[in-house]
């Protein structure tokens, strides 16, 4: 038993120094060469952005937790690292991707390029995010085709390359989105590049969910691609052939049928064993309207909770939102002490595991406390005083640090949460010492009269006189009126 004990500490303990390590590396800012308030890529339009800001309110934030297996995340980050390699190794004039599906793998991918120091594709100029074209809403008069047509158009510089190389991500199930990019990108380079179809290099990577079902007599209409995450069927672009087989995450050369196209094709399909953030607004850490093509980013504060399979569940807080919280973890490189923790985590056993219950009220407390303490604190108080829950004892400690003015205006609620809690037989020795510093900052003449010490004595002493506070409180809240 005193084994157990021991493990259940050192666990926690790591715990606390994977939070506080994560929290400072989320705190570190990648130096921009250009304005920091711009993005790192081109939204069209613009107020398609995900500009990742930070919540005002975390106080129901362990109240929205989001699970996802740890394969699974380990299996984003692999593909998001290999998109950067192809970065990297392509270096294309631009990068295309499509709302929603591209967002959870491309936005971690350009912090992945920033944490490489690879700025130059960073400047806004090479990124850029569309809406989703298979939407069928109208932006700007027009489909969502019609609106990238236009919108790419304005992006090629043909006269000043002598080649230009475009890349494309999206994810789908069926390869209808890599379909329907190629369409699209064949309708606006066509009356465009007539003469000179060696001019463009297109490549488009197909992240394919593999566990996506697939119908058999839908299959004899599909190309199969097998690979150790899954067998995936997909639908190749109309009037296009590949000039080799389909192999998974290798480049395939496409031909058009009716002869030479607007464009050199070639295109990659990557499988996943599954895609967790599919049409996962909180996960994605972006939410859509497919009627206006709008897209805009999640705000609401929470909790992502890695799922192992040996049992052992590991939550991330960082004061952000799941999805943002997602896009750090998979950016980040498998040497930091966040994944270092997390692969530990997986490979305990399902006992060991099971002997890290009595760390897991620690744990929690500490994870609400980073929480309360990255939040906007006026916001946050004024949560805690409303919310239809009673106060944690974390959260009595945290408000007795905070001003007493900003209590104030919450002083019914407040100390009458904090009053309840003081009555339970589950009230802690560190929650009565928390609970009466909080209570003679909000009363400071009655703090001149307690009892010294935090104690039985005192505590009842508190009990009995911040009741008659309280009543009197809201008497002359009566009388001021609403």
């Amino acid at each position: 038993m005193d084994f157990l004990v021991i493990f259940a500490c050192l666990t926690c303990a790591a715990a606390c120094i994977l939070f506080y390590s994560y929290h400072r590396q989320a705190s570190r800012k990648v130096h921009m060469p250009t304005n920091p308030s711009r993005l790192m890529y081109t939204s069209h339009p613009d107020a398609n952005a995900i500009r990742v800001a930070m919540p005002m309110e975390y106080a129901t934030a362990a109240s929205n937790a989001l699970e996802i297996a740890y394969n699974q995340v380990r299996e984003m980050r692999a593909t998001v690292w290999q998109l950067a390699d192809e970065v990297e190794h392509l270096q294309p004039n631009l990068v295309l991707f499509f709302a929603t599906g591209g967002i959870p793998y491309v936005l971690p991918l350009l912090h992945c390029l920033a944490h490489r120091g690879r700025l130059n594709f960073l400047d806004g100029k090479t990124f850029h995010m569309f809406p989703g074209l298979v939407w069928e809403g109208k932006i700007e008069g027009g489909s969502s085709e019609d609106y990238f047509c236009r919108a790419f158009a304005g992006l090629l510089q043909l006269e000043k390359c002598e080649r230009l190389s475009v890349l494309v991500i999206d994810t789908t199930n069926t390869g209808n989105a890599v379909n329907s990019a190629v369409k699209a990108l064949d309708k606006a380079l066509s009356s465009r590049l007539e003469s000179r179809p060696d001019r463009v290099e297109v490549r488009v990577v197909g992240i394919v969910n593999g566990s996506h079902p697939v119908k058999e007599r839908d299959r004899r209409q599909r190309a199969q691609i097998a690979t150790p995450q899954g067998t995936a069927w997909v639908k190749l672009p109309d009037g296009y052939s590949n000039v080799s087989p389909l192999d998974a995450r290798a480049w395939v050369a496409f031909t058009r049928d009716a002869g030479p196209g607007s464009f050199q094709l070639y295109i990659s399909y990557w499988v996943e064993s599954a895609l967790p953030t599919e049409d996962e607004a909180e996960l994605l850490g972006a939410k859509s309207d497919h009627a206006t093509l709008a897209v805009e980013s999640t705000e609401e504060a929470g909790r992502l909770v890695i799922l192992h399979a040996n049992g052992c569940r590991s939550p991330i807080a960082l004061g952000r939102t799941p999805g943002s919280t997602l896009s750090k973890l998979v950016a980040s490189a498998d040497t930091t002490t966040p994944w270092q923790t997390l692969m530990r985590t997986d490979s305990f056993t399902e006992a060991e595991c099971a002997s890290l219950d009595g760390a897991a009220e620690v744990t929690e407390d500490y994870l609400r406390l980073m929480e309360l303490d990255n939040a906007d604190t006026e916001t946050t108080i004024a949560a805690l005083a409303v919310a239809d829950y009673a106060l944690r004892q974390v959260d009595v400690y945290w408000l007795s640090k905070q001003h007493r003015n900003v209590i104030l205006p919450h002083e019914l609620q407040l100390v009458g949460k904090t009053r309840s809690l003081l009555a339970t037989d589950e009230c802690r020795d560190e929650t009565v010492e928390a609970a009466i510093a909080l209570l003679a900052n909000v009363y400071p003449d009655l703090a001149a009269d307690a009892p010294h010490g935090t104690d039985q004595q005192a505590l009842r002493w508190w009990l009995e006189h911040i009741g008659d506070r309280l009543a009197d409180t809201r008497t002359a809240a009566r009388r001021r009126g609403p």
